[in-house]
């Protein structure tokens, strides 16, 4: 074996070793670039989850306050704090929209979206109740607004339920993210 290898000019020989070095060395670009392009992908799909999850939680945090502030119409208030009650709901009910509608644009999956669909069709529900509410209430019913308000209360259960959900979701999404990434790198790193 070592005589036709001896035999071999030296040319040949230093042409082949470039050859064998350069599919190495593009064996290994490309192993890199790829495991670049996996890391890539996973943050930027934690960075969307991590949105989803923002998202969700400054939902929650409106439909808790809507709630809250609905819940206060059947008490004995003043006028004054009455229409604070009443304007600070419509204020909340017009955020958590906003935040459901950003929720909306980065769901990806069949579930988020039909999160999406039972929040909204139970806050259309619970919004129709908080007119009558407000309205019982300014009339002065205050037992039947109660009554009404704790009719209703499973209401913010259940959309709680749904951004709850997504919340979950999107958390379980960062942590395979995560865990995808890390077996890249470290798959890049034994290369």
């Amino acid at each position: 074996m070592t005589t036709w290898l001896n035999s071999i000019k030296l040319a040949p020989k230093l042409l082949s070793a470039v050859i064998f070095l350069a599919l190495v060395s593009a064996t290994i670009t490309v192993i890199a670039f790829q495991s670049i392009w996996r890391v890539s992908a996973a943050v930027e799909s934690m960075k969307a989850a991590q949105e989803r999850t923002l998202s969700a939680g400054r939902a929650t945090s409106n439909l808790l306050s809507y709630f809250r502030h609905v819940e206060f119409l059947p008490s004995t208030l003043s006028e004054e704090a009455r229409r604070t009650h009443e304007a600070e709901a419509h204020n909340e009910l017009r955020l958590l929209f906003m935040r459901i509608d950003q929720l909306e644009k980065s769901i990806v999956t069949d579930e988020g979206r039909r999160a999406i669909v039972v929040a909204r069709d139970a806050l259309a529900k619970y919004k129709i109740a908080h007119d009558q509410i407000a309205s019982i209430s300014r009339a002065g019913d205050f037992n039947r607004a109660r009554a009404l308000t704790l009719e209703y209360s499973t209401t913010a259960d259940a959309v709680r339920k749904e951004l709850r959900g997504i919340e979950e979701r999107a958390v379980a999404r960062v942590h395979l993210q995560v865990n995808l990434a890390k077996a890249a790198e470290s798959s890049a790193e034994s290369t």
